[in-house]
């Protein structure tokens, strides 16, 4: 006998044993769970995105208010400590957890911001 034909005979015996080929109503099956439709209004959100600031004008950073704070010569370790953020930066600084939360709140990004902008002038020279 060939090779081949063992291997065929081998290969059904497992199929016929496994009831790939089952015909029958009543053999033991998985039953489709129901489902409920994303449009669901009971449909958990499992993830939740905050607008960035949603009181926008008393929170938002201007550039008039860099200006002014550049003027008086607030340093970004001073906007830190104003934003309450210096413990935090530091810790992370330091290699400590928490960094991917950080750069999602609202402080992280006015102090962003107000980094960037230092940086800016630092570059035009003014």
């Amino acid at each position: 006998m060939r090779l081949s034909y063992v291997l065929v005979v081998i290969a059904a015996t497992f199929l016929l044993a496994s009831e790939a080929f089952s015909t029958t109503a009543d053999s033991v099956q998985g039953k489709i769970s129901d489902v409920a439709s994303p449009d669901s209004p009971t449909q958990r959100l499992l993830r939740t995105h905050h607008a960035a600031y949603e009181d926008g004008e008393e929170r938002a950073l201007t550039l008039k208010k860099m200006k002014r704070m550049r003027k008086e010569g607030k340093t970004k370790e001073d906007y830190a400590a104003k934003l309450k953020i210096t413990d935090e930066v530091n810790r992370i600084a330091a290699g400590g957890v928490g960094m991917v939360q950080f750069m999602n709140s609202h402080k992280y990004d006015k102090y962003k911001t107000y980094i960037n902008f230092l940086i800016d002038m630092k570059r035009k020279g003014k």
